[in-house]
């Protein structure tokens, strides 16, 4: 007779210490947004912003140029090609090309049917790739403004893409991409087929290629390291608890922006294969909405402003000169994962602002006696119930367990006016920039239509408050709210 294999449960716990960090990003020049920032980008010589229908650009040191590209459609993705071409995806998965001298279009290419996620350029500059949330990847001919080929075999929003050439005895170039379907596809560009294939059954924001020798991906709040030649997992490294929703390069280390407010640059693999460091980490004012990295320029921007940052080497001075105000901090975060990966994290007080309670975190693994009851019963509603009344701080690895088995909207449904106020004050008060935070969000008013004909006053109250929450924070706004 088969055992119910326990439920493992992850809380984090939090201890300050500070130490210094190996570099930073100076900040040059902080710039107020325009509402609705969507994206940015950084080439040699400019910055490009994309709002919701335009796209402004400035130089390397933050100065407008006085140069607006108004769109057609709401803005997703600006990419450059060099400081010449830029290019536009947008929301209805149109692609613009712009040159950059004269901010004029020079060409519209259209075959997506929804919104844009990513663009590369080949490096003789004539082919265009993109991927998009239709499912699709296109190699377009940038000269004819035509789709050579159309990649349909994600079933899943298309995350990102990345082009790598092969090293050893296969040099062929690949189309490496990654999508919300757990699937990462290996695409031979000479041969037009798919050489390899990696399945995670997780939704991948991103994925680039570091060192020539590993393939790392983003998943929800972990980063996973594996060989690009066999597709073993060397580790996987967990920095933060919010989603990782977009990966780069600098130099020797990975650059990961969080939906923490937090840019981390990383070590992988600090001194030995078990350990990583997080030699550097940048805390914004508010959530991220972008980031881009060029050379030693690091741009992005949250819901309040965008920044021009610049690598810096060397120490930080001590002396008698006391700030009126601390702009950033010296703290260090360790965790320890399943696979005994220490991280060491350190920061500055020279440029930003970090709040009290960034401090350093050890993720605890344990299991609940009563909610492993609840669940070996299949009462998947009274674990959950379980878990936000007595174990909030655990509650994402919970929401992961019902999402990987299926039973999201089963563990969601009631008829309670009790749990329905409980589970309402939850997300009003502990909401997450999660995917699986959206996922029980989306999944607790699908399951439970009736909360639209309510009368109960404390629903609607809670209701009332959740919709201000969510649109003034997360630009959410969802049909189950009732129309007042």
């Amino acid at each position: 007779m088969s055992t119910f294999p326990p439920l493992e449960l992850v809380r984090f716990r939090k201890k300050s210490e500070e130490i210094e960090f190996l570099f930073q990003f100076k900040i040059f020049r902080k710039i107020k947004v325009n509402p609705g920032v969507r994206t940015i980008t950084v080439c040699s010589k400019y910055v490009a912003i994309g709002y919701n229908c335009e796209v402004l650009l400035h130089d390397l040191r933050g100065t407008d140029l006085n140069k607006k590209y108004n769109c057609r459609e709401n803005v997703s993705l600006v990419k450059f090609r060099d400081d010449k071409l830029l290019g536009i995806g947008m929301e209805n998965g149109e692609i613009e090309l712009i040159g950059v001298s004269t901010f004029n279009r020079i060409k519209s290419i259209k075959g997506h049917k929804s919104s844009v996620n990513a663009l590369l350029f080949s490096s003789n500059f004539k082919t265009l790739y993109s991927c998009s949330r239709d499912f699709t990847i296109k190699i377009w001919n940038i000269l004819e403004g035509t789709c050579e080929l159309t990649l349909n075999y994600h079933i899943d929003n298309v995350t990102s893409i990345f082009l790598y050439n092969g090293k050893g005895e296969n040099e062929s170039d690949y189309l490496i991409s990654s999508s919300y379907d757990g699937c990462v596809y290996f695409y031979d560009l000479s041969s037009n087929t798919n050489t390899n294939k990696l399945e995670l059954g997780e939704p991948i924001e991103d994925l680039i290629i570091f060192n020539d020798k590993y393939l790392v991906l983003a998943v929800t709040n972990i980063i996973k390291l594996y060989t690009l030649e066999k597709l073993e997992l060397v580790k996987d490294i967990r920095i933060s608890t919010k989603t990782i929703f977009h990966l780069n390069c600098f130099r020797e280390y990975i650059v990961a922006a969080s939906f923490d407010m937090c840019i981390y640059i990383i070590d992988p693999i600090y001194k030995n294969m078990k350990s990583i460091k997080i030699v550097s980490l940048f805390h914004y004012g508010t959530y991220l909405k972008c980031a881009s990295i060029y050379g030693d320029v690091l741009c992005a921007a949250d819901s309040l402003f965008w920044y021009v940052q610049y690598y810096t080497e060397g120490q930080r001075q001590i002396g008698n000169n006391k700030q009126k105000h601390t702009t950033v901090c010296e703290k260090v975060l360790t965790m320890e994962t399943k696979t005994s990966a220490s991280v060491a994290l350190t920061s500055r007080r020279d440029f930003f602002f970090f709040r009290a309670d960034s401090v350093k975190e050890k993720i605890y693994v344990y299991s609940n006696k009563t909610v492993n009851n609840f669940v070996k019963k299949f009462k998947y509603h009274d674990a959950l119930m379980e878990m936000i009344r007595f174990n909030k701080g655990s509650i994402l690895s919970y929401l992961n367990y019902i999402s990987k088995h299926k039973v999201f909207v089963i563990a969601c449904r009631t008829y309670s006016i009790e749990d329905t106020v409980e589970v309402l004050k939850f997300l009003k008060n502990n909401f997450d920039i999660n995917i699986l935070m959206f996922e029980f969000l989306f999944s607790f008013f699908s399951a439970n239509t009736w909360i639209q004909t309510t009368n109960n006053e404390d629903v609607l109250l809670l209701l009332q408050q959740l919709q201000k929450v969510y649109i003034s924070e997360y630009s959410i706004v969802y049909e189950a709210f009732p129309k007042y």
